[in-house]
């Protein structure tokens, strides 16, 4: 047998002093720093992908998606650098080599194979990189970057964010995308 119990009582309003005093408790909390936030303000999650034999890293927050390369469309009066338009999900989008956006010397072309197409967007372009591998996801800590040395031969210091002990080269996307090597307004007669 199951029996209610009718109650008229109700939760009273808190009064004035009481509401400043949750949300002051409440304002504080949230102000509060994070356990370990010196940690994570000096960390940025990379994507990682080899060309050639360097490792290079572009900040996740520009990657759109990636996707296994399988075809492309050659597009003519475009730079080297771009070398076609390919399908991703419905859009069409440019397919960018960096290492010859860069000028880097490529010896051995036919041992490496590019495999995969990486969307990265920003400075209101969106643009698919051409890579031969993806190592993976990583944490870089920031303070531990080390500015460009003259041995990345053929790539603007500009470009680059820094670099790794372990040689990971992290790119400026932003800078990189803004490029106006990259705009192509030509015409075909």
């Amino acid at each position: 047998m199951l029996r209610y119990i009718v109650s008229d009582w109700r939760p009273r309003d808190p009064t004035e002093e009481e509401t400043q005093e949750i949300l002051y408790k409440r304002a504080r909390t949230l102000a509060r720093p994070a356990e370990g936030s010196d940690a994570l303000n000096n960390t940025q999650r990379v994507l990682v992908f080899t060309l050639g034999t360097e490792r290079y890293a572009v900040p996740v927050v520009y990657v759109q998606r990636i996707k296994p390369f399988d075809q492309m469309t050659p597009i003519p009066c475009t730079p080297s650098f771009y070398l076609g338009a390919a399908n991703v999900r419905g859009k069409i989008l440019s397919v960018l080599e960096l290492r010859y956006l860069f000028d880097i010397p490529i010896e051995d072309e036919s041992a490496l194979t590019l495999k995969h197409l990486v969307v990265i967007s920003a400075a209101g372009l969106e643009v698919s990189l051409l890579v031969h591998d993806i190592a993976g996801v990583t944490d870089l800590m920031l303070s531990d970057l080390k500015t460009p040395s003259e041995a990345l031969v053929g790539i603007s210091p500009d470009y680059i964010a820094g670099t790794t002990a372990e040689g990971i080269i992290l790119l400026d996307v932003e800078i990189l995308l803004s490029d106006s090597r990259l705009i192509v307004d030509e015409e075909v007669i």
